[in-house]
């Protein structure tokens, strides 16, 4: 479970689940379709009464739909019940809480179940998404950008935090957009194949497509913004097979996860500047498929 403490927040699902919600209001749904999404989130943990994180699932939802003001008579109903029958500190209890930490416990709970009670029946309007999210980067497109020491431009270092006159690259790096989709209908998400070799100098399509080897790697989303701050260039779009590239792609953790915490794809495009072991590759990646040339992918 990971928990570390007597607070609600206090295990690794938790904090998980608080990002999840976050994500998931921003989408205009109705509040059962809402708890339906967060159910499918974390399915084997929702609907087990005998999995240790049940009653934290049906907690922190209750807390954060108080605190975003959505009501629901699904997560009210479950959440009172649990509080009122003791199942999640009976289950604390297993877990090893102290006495001190089960009543600090329980004094959340008394917290959280008064503000259930006093809470309005009806959602108040949210913000929320109008549209889907406009997709930035175009599937089977091979993209490059600059690299310094194998790193990136950091997207999130805009303005006075970044000084790009002093970042001066010593290298370019490359990425295939193999799939691409939108979470919901709305979050959209990219999966890239990044090539484990970076290049000294501003590399080509036909160089790219011949002599690269590329490597399977995280799943991520990009703004428009974000493009534009890591200097990401289009060289050329190739037609995919969908059989070849669900062959190459394999088992993946779910797309879901990077879409709904947004987890940017820069995390994804370190590469090395040298080929052979794959050295310079970061560990995650190292052991991940690895593409010799782009034949592999097409029709």
């Amino acid at each position: 479970m990971g928990a570390w403490g007597a607070g609600l927040y206090s295990s690794d699902m938790a904090m998980d689940l608080k990002s999840t919600i976050g994500a998931v209001a921003r989408l205009p749904f109705d509040e059962p379709r809402l708890v339906e999404i967060l159910r499918e989130t974390h399915r084997e943990v929702a609907d087990d009464p005998t999995d240790e994180e049940h009653t934290v699932f049906w907690l922190v939802l209750a807390d954060q739909f108080e605190k975003r003001a959505i009501a629901s008579a699904e997560v009210r109903v479950k959440a009172l019940a649990i509080i009122a029958d003791g199942s999640d500190l009976r289950v604390q209890k297993e877990l090893g809480l102290s006495g001190a930490d089960l009543r600090k416990r329980t004094a959340v709970l008394d917290d959280l179940q008064r503000r259930i009670l006093a809470g309005p029946e009806t959602s108040k309007p949210r913000k929320v998404l109008r549209a889907p999210q406009p997709y930035v980067l175009e599937e089977g497109g091979i993209y490059i950008y600059p690299t310094l020491r194998g790193q990136s431009i950091n997207p999130y270092m805009g303005g006075r935090m970044f000084d790009r006159a002093s970042w001066q690259p010593d290298g370019y790096g490359a990425m295939l957009i193999a799939e691409r989709g939108r979470a919901f209908d709305y979050l959209a998400w990219y999966q890239p194949l990044v090539a484990a070799a970076g290049s000294r100098s501003r590399p080509n399509i036909a160089g790219l497509s011949r002599e690269a080897r590329w490597v399977v790697a995280e799943p991520g989303t990009l703004t428009a913004a974000h493009y534009k701050r890591m200097e990401l260039e289009r060289l050329d779009t190739i037609a995919l097979s969908k059989s070849k590239v669900a062959a190459v792609l394999g088992e993946r953790r779910p797309i879901i996860a990077c879409a709904v915490a947004d987890i940017s794809l820069s995390n994804a495009m370190t590469v090395g500047l040298s080929v052979p072991g794959l050295k310079g590759i970061t560990a995650a990646s190292s052991t991940r498929t690895v593409l010799e040339g782009l034949g592999g992918l097409q029709d």
